[in-house]
C-alpha cells in the first residue's frame, strides 16, 4: 500500500488536485479507505491503490486499455 500527499497524487494518476478535494467534500471519497488525515505530520495522506481502483471503476466508455494508459507511470 502506497500513501502519497495531494501534491504528488497527479504523479501517479490523473486525477488534478481540484478534484481531489471536490471528491472529498462530496464524500465520494471516504476518510479511512480513500485517505487518512494524519494528525502527526499535518497533512492528508491518500491510500493509491484505492484512487487507482475508484479510478478505474468509475472511467465510463472507456476500454480497458484506455483506462490504463490513464494512469501515469503506476
Amino acid at each position: 500500500m502506497k500513501w502519497v500527499r495531494i501534491g504528488q497524487l497527479t504523479n501517479y494518476i490523473s486525477i488534478s488536485e481540484q478534484t481531489v478535494r471536490k471528491l472529498m467534500k462530496e464524500n465520494v471519497f471516504l476518510e479511512g479507505k480513500h485517505y487518512v488525515k494524519n494528525p502527526y505530520i499535518g497533512h492528508t495522506l491518500f491510500n493509491l491503490e484505492e484512487l487507482e481502483t475508484w479510478l478505474l471503476q468509475h472511467s465510463q466508455g472507456s476500454s480497458e486499455a484506455l483506462k490504463l494508459m490513464q494512469m501515469k507511470d503506476w
